[in-house]
């Protein structure tokens, strides 16, 4: 889909020029954290990188140097990634505590973790898609170990420094990156938070997305969404076609945001996380927080609102087909209502 930045307004500008404006104005730079960077950050538009620092975290030594050479799995394969107003790699791991720890290196490169062996019991139960062998055998599998630098995330960042996005891919680590993380979320320095988490363990001591959201609530954000984009899988080899089986879920993506109800924030906080709202689709948070923001007029918030309006055209009329037998029973109510 189009960036929504790019597109014009009434006035003939694209959409980039007005809601940027504030980062000028005010002097802001935009960081992005990105933990488990192994294929580099392709979330965001062009428009918004430029205007952005992008720190990412690969302790994978032979990933890491696909990274800084800009020559990662996704990027050979064609994925163009945004260029950044600067960028910054660190080959260590993102943990609860600094020191060394075995780093896992498995037969599928998306699933090295700091976390050991998975439960053979439990990932030899899942096959993927359209997958002959297990997620053990095809992904989980450990190959070698080696030791990595592992480091909190509060003793790299600046405790002072605002994160507008952490996006967090560890392999099911996830809740001990948020451990080495309390002085700044303790702080109110991240405001957008997207990381993967699982369902069930398959690992020892494997936190789940319920712990990572009561640690979360916590300090005062806000559990806001899902995706669900990752593979379902089967508990066996099966020859049922994925339209005659309700697949099993393992993964998924959620998003947190600092509270705007619950936390005091800043006008520029609004702003800064009403920007990621944006690219990430919370279009009408985003368009609250802008109007708190007093950085815009009332005409400049009804020029954003009928850009993503006119983004979203196509989706409107599918939203309107799939719900057809609503606004029908709808229409019919309210006839019955007037004939009363």
């Amino acid at each position: 889909m189009k960036d929504l930045f790019s597109y014009k307004t009434k006035s003939g500008n694209a959409l980039g020029e007005m809601i940027f404006r504030p980062l000028k104005t005010h002097n802001m730079e935009l960081a992005i954290v990105d933990i488990g960077a192994r294929n580099g950050m392709f979330l965001f538009p062009k428009s918004y990188a430029a205007h952005a620092h992008y720190i990412g975290f690969e302790p994978n030594q032979d990933e890491y140097e696909k990274l800084i050479r800009h020559k990662t799995d996704a990027m050979n394969l064609g994925m163009e990634m945004p260029k950044f107003k600067s960028e910054e790699y660190n080959d260590c791991a993102v943990w609860s505590e600094d020191g060394f720890l075995p780093f896992y290196i498995t037969k599928g490169p998306g699933a090295c973790t700091l976390m050991g062996k998975t439960d053979v019991n439990v990932t030899s139960h899942m096959f993927l898609g359209k997958d002959v062998q297990s997620y053990e055998n095809i992904h989980s599998e450990i190959q070698s170990t080696v030791t990595v630098k592992c480091k909190r995330l509060d003793s790299i960042i600046n405790q002072a420094r605002k994160i507008d996005f952490l996006k967090i891919d560890v392999e099911g680590a996830d809740f001990s990156v948020l451990k080495g993380a309390l002085g700044l979320l303790k702080s109110k320095n991240i405001l957008f938070i997207r990381a993967e988490f699982q369902l069930f363990p398959f690992y020892n001591n494997h936190y789940l997305l319920g712990d990572q959201q009561l640690l979360l609530n916590k300090y005062g954000y806000r559990l806001i969404g899902f995706d669900w984009e990752h593979p379902r899988y089967t508990r066996d080899k099966s020859d049922l076609p994925e339209y005659a089986d309700r697949r099993l879920m393992y993964a998924g993506d959620y998003y947190f945001i600092l509270d705007p109800d619950r936390v005091s924030l800043s006008a520029e906080d609004r702003y800064r996380l009403a920007l990621i709202s944006l690219i990430f689709g919370f279009n009408s948070l985003a368009i609250s927080l802008l109007k708190e923001t007093g950085l815009f007029s009332t005409s400049e918030i009804n020029e954003v609102e009928e850009v993503i309006k006119r983004r979203y055209a196509k989706k409107r009329w599918l939203y309107y087909w799939q719900n057809i037998p609503f606004i029908g029973l709808a229409m019919l109510s309210k006839i019955k209502r007037n004939f009363k």
